[in-house]
């Protein structure tokens, strides 16, 4: 009887051993997983301003090469206007003079 009870005994304290050791795999598993999930994160987070930057990088060439044509394209018209006028202007001036003559 005596060894039943030294045998119930030892089986409870290597259940509790067990018990103990599991439940400290148990927390490394859960911290290797908070830090696994804070790397994914941050790795994310590095991925995303990443993409951004690129994204920021060709809308800003976009904006240039708009910027750049739209200069142009003002800067023919202007030319265009300030032909015309140099080529109208004698006749224009003389015309607006007859008006207020009359």
């Amino acid at each position: 009887m005596e060894s039943l009870i030294k045998d119930v005994i030892e089986l409870d304290k290597q259940a509790r051993e067990k018990i103990i050791e599991l439940q400290q795999n148990k927390e490394e598993l859960v911290n290797s997983i908070k830090k696994e999930k804070a790397k994914m994160i941050k790795d994310n987070d590095k991925k995303i301003a990443k993409e951004l930057s690129l994204q920021e990088k060709k809308l800003e060439e976009n904006f240039m090469m708009e910027e750049g044509r739209l200069k142009r394209s003002f800067e023919q018209s202007s030319k265009e206007l300030q032909d015309k006028f140099t080529e109208n202007k004698d006749e224009w001036v003389n015309k607006m003079f007859e008006i207020s003559l009359n």
